[in-house]
């Protein structure tokens, strides 16, 4: 039976099919609370409400799946800090600033209930850019969409980075602190594994949305790290989809099920990222766009209902993709493409930061990131 590690040396790939796939999911959920018919769905059909939640969880969750394999092989093969540390400030950041702009200067003016000066008068307008374009913050802009169908912040969608940005800093820390070294990993997973099981059932702190966020998204993450590290001996089937998928149904209700669907969702989304091959290939060709549209999708969908009050989920969830992808793909082109063929200049300059805040030994050549290996020594 072929494994994870043997189906990950060839080059062609479906991963950014599966991550555009989880995008679509997410678009489709939130079209329906865009278009204003959520409260009329959770009063007259509140299981599928339940069945929308579940699908919008378990998008998110593949993200942070997809992120823990691609980040922990991202460190695993640069094992330099100030690198790692330059190749995700340069996934992150760049298309977020594009956002952030564009909503300031030509969204925001266009959509708000305030008159221009009014507008660019307020603070909100102008902390909009920093906060936004962070990734740490979900802010508002005074007037914008207020009089949509779901009035609801400018871009909810943005809450999830923050717990990304997390996961990435656990990692770095990790892997620092010796601890992603293969003689250690068993006892850090399990210890995650531990906390995890703890949190979920030992505790009632999973009714805080903070807690229960970092919970659901950090065990996904690292059950990517994990998959990443013991790639080896992990085997790509259908079979185990259908177990695992089969486990979850018997646990469903419970509050096991959210670990049994991760891991379905994760075998499942790996046998497709790896398996298939032929014309299926093709779309890898296109460009990373998943990130780009989680970003955009939900102010492009709250201009679409704004523009056509009345709009339904039916009409507003494809036109929300029409008007997404291009957007995207823009992004990708003109923003995340070029910066990502900046990593190396920027890791320079992380390092160079990090000497003069005496951070590492400007002493060091500069691939030995903090004078420590993934084994806790110098290399």
């Amino acid at each position: 039976m072929r494994t994870l590690h043997q189906a990950m040396e060839s080059r062609q790939n479906n991963f950014h099919l599966c991550r555009m796939i989880g995008a679509l999911f997410i678009i489709f959920v939130h079209s329906i609370e865009i278009s204003g018919l959520k409260p009329y769905y959770q009063q007259y059909d509140p299981a599928f409400v339940a069945a929308l939640i579940l699908m919008g969880k378990n998008a998110l969750r593949l993200f942070f799946l997809f992120s823990g394999i691609m980040v922990a092989m991202s460190l695993d093969k640069r094992a330099s800090l100030s690198a790692y540390a330059a190749a995700r400030a340069m996934r992150i950041f760049p298309p977020l600033l594009l956002f952030s702009a564009i909503m300031v200067f030509v969204i925001g003016p266009l959509m708000t209930n305030l008159p221009v000066l009014g507008y660019f008068s307020r603070l909100d307008t102008w902390l909009f850019l920093p906060k936004a374009a962070s990734g740490l913050f979900v802010p508002d802009l005074p007037g914008v969409f207020e009089t949509a169908p779901y009035p609801i912040l400018v871009n909810p969608s943005l809450w999830t980075l923050l717990y990304e940005i997390l996961c990435y800093i656990v990692l770095a820390l990790l892997w620092a602190a010796g601890w992603l070294h293969p003689r250690r990993l068993p006892l850090t997973l399990t210890a995650v594994a531990g906390l995890y099981l703890a949190v979920t059932f030992g505790t009632n702190a999973r009714l805080i949305v903070p807690v229960d966020a970092m919970a659901g998204f950090g065990i996904s993450f690292m059950i990517g790290v994990a998959l990443y590290h013991y790639r080896r001996w992990i085997p790509l089937s259908l079979w185990l989809v259908a177990a695992f998928g089969g486990l979850t149904v018997l646990v469903r209700g419970t509050a096991w099920a959210e670990l049994t669907s991760i891991l379905t969702c994760a075998m499942g989304a790996l046998w497709l990222a790896l398996v298939p091959k032929g014309w299926i290939l093709g779309y890898g060709r296109v460009g990373e766009l998943s990130y780009a549209a989680y970003i955009w999708h939900w102010p492009l969908g709250q201009i679409l209902a704004s523009l056509w009050p009345g709009l339904l989920w039916p009409q507003l969830f494809p036109l929300m993709v029409l008007v997404t992808l291009p957007m995207a793909y823009l992004s990708w082109m003109a923003v995340e493409l070029p910066a990502l063929r900046r990593v190396s200049a920027a890791a320079v300059v992380i390092r160079r930061v990090a000497e003069t805040l005496r951070l590492v030994s400007p002493r060091l050549p500069a691939a030995t990131d903090l004078a420590i290996s993934p084994g806790g020594s110098p290399p």
